[in-house]
């Protein structure tokens, strides 16, 4: 799309008026010459002038596409270009912004501008875009905030370095409840628990090897099968281990409870005598693809586990190693593991051998609220056999279909036989 000198708000909506934008996943590349104003990714202006229906909101939506702005242009969003009057929860920019030449003003990753008292608010929202380029007020959740209400600000974030030419007195960490995060922060799953905190259901998700966390893409996607795969660990009769703690580890149901209040904890009482404490999974059936393993921290300050080896055994008591893994310590929150191969185990064992913490190092025992494997199973597509259809009547050897058989080979019913 191509918006000439003076065009007005555009986007895939250019205005919308008291109206529900949801579930709208724009790839539009859009280009700006000079002169061009209210320009977003999905929404140009968003306003709201009904008693009935006071604001617009706009939900579960993102953009992924390129904007381009040259020369003299001004408010310019990732999802939307201004808006008075308009709503954004769970929506997030993964697209680029390049400002070209001098004179454009007022760009930001979700919105360029929000200018209202009443401005209901933005929650739940993640930019991951690049601005780059020079204009003035610029910011990597809104370029310029001239009237908010921090009451309807929460849980929004925004990756360090994504917006270098963010004004610093217009940057929204102050105003919005807004977190810069690191790179790390957002592949480790930290972020993407974050996003859905205190959400009645999950509208984000984040598979293994992602780099940041997605928005699902419709309502019906959100109670689907899990996205990060089939989910492993369905009972906790599959759990087990050398060293559950005799006080805060007879509960090691607690770490599919889905409940990050509760947690099981490895012997801290000095009963178990082995060097490395580990928790056993027995798989549901013989396993053979990739696997991820996830785990919610307790609220706890020390003994995170960030070193683990993990084992396969196919018995139950032969194990063999098949990678080590090594996780960031965050404190609470929830850490995803890189993907890993495993061939024909039923059983896997999980040996923590590095905890961090706040003051002390690894301490032998460990704990955790929930944890979790996800995997894609090549043994759950059954093997295609080939069956050779039968053919029916009387062939010669050419082929030709005969209505009887005299002195000679044919083929009867898909066999050779000679009649004599």
């Amino acid at each position: 799309m191509t918006c000439k000198n003076g065009a007005e708000n555009c986007g895939v909506f250019g205005n919308v008026n008291s109206s529900y934008v949801k579930f709208v996943h724009s790839y539009l590349n859009i280009t700006c010459e000079s002169g061009a104003v209210n320009v977003g990714g999905i929404v140009g202006w968003g306003a709201a002038d009904n008693r009935d229906c006071p604001f617009s909101y706009m939900d579960d939506c993102s953009y992924s596409g390129t904007l381009t702005l040259n020369g003299c242009s001004s408010y310019f969003g990732g999802l939307c270009g201004f808006t008075d009057w308009m709503q954004f929860q769970n929506c997030a920019n993964y697209g680029n912004i390049i400002i070209n030449g001098d004179g454009g003003s007022h760009v930001g990753g979700i919105v360029a501008v929000t200018d209202q008292s009443t401005f209901p608010g933005m929650k739940h929202c993640l930019n991951v875009g690049t601005i780059s380029g020079t204009a003035s007020y610029v910011g990597a959740l809104v370029g310029e905030i001239i009237q908010y209400n921090l009451a309807e600000a929460s849980w929004n974030f925004w990756m360090d370095g994504s917006a270098p030419c963010a004004d610093s007195n217009k940057e929204t960490a102050t105003f919005m409840n807004t977190f810069k995060v690191s790179a790390d922060e957002l592949a480790n799953g930290y972020v993407c628990e974050r996003l859905n905190k205190n959400l009645a259901e999950n509208h984000w998700y984040q598979v293994a090897g992602d780099a940041y966390p997605r928005l699902y893409n419709s309502e019906s996607e959100m109670g689907s099968q899990d996205q990060r795969g089939e989910v492993l660990i369905t009972s906790a009769s599959q759990l087990s281990s050398n060293a559950s703690d005799s006080v805060e580890g007879q509960n090691i149901e607690n770490l599919i409870d889905k409940n990050p209040e509760s947690f099981w904890h490895t012997d801290w009482h000095g009963q178990c005598q082995d060097a490395n404490h580990y928790l056993q999974v027995a798989l549901n059936s013989v396993f053979t693809g990739q696997i991820t393993m996830e785990m919610t921290r307790r609220k706890s300050g020390d003994d995170h586990p960030t070193g683990i080896t993990v084992y396969g055994s196919t018995d139950g008591e032969n194990f063999t190693e098949i990678t080590q893994l090594t996780l960031p310590f965050e404190g609470q929150g929830t850490v995803v593991s890189a993907l890993f191969n495993v061939s024909g185990v039923k059983y896997l064992r999980f040996t923590v051998t590095n905890c961090g913490g706040n003051n002390y190092g690894f301490r032998t025992f460990w704990h955790a609220a929930e944890f979790q494997l996800y995997g894609n199973n090549e043994n759950a597509i059954e093997d295609i056999k080939t069956v050779s259809p039968v053919v029916k009547g009387i062939y010669n050897l050419n082929g030709q279909r005969v209505n009887k058989a005299v002195k000679g080979l044919y083929i009867i019913d898909g066999k050779k036989v000679m009649v004599k």
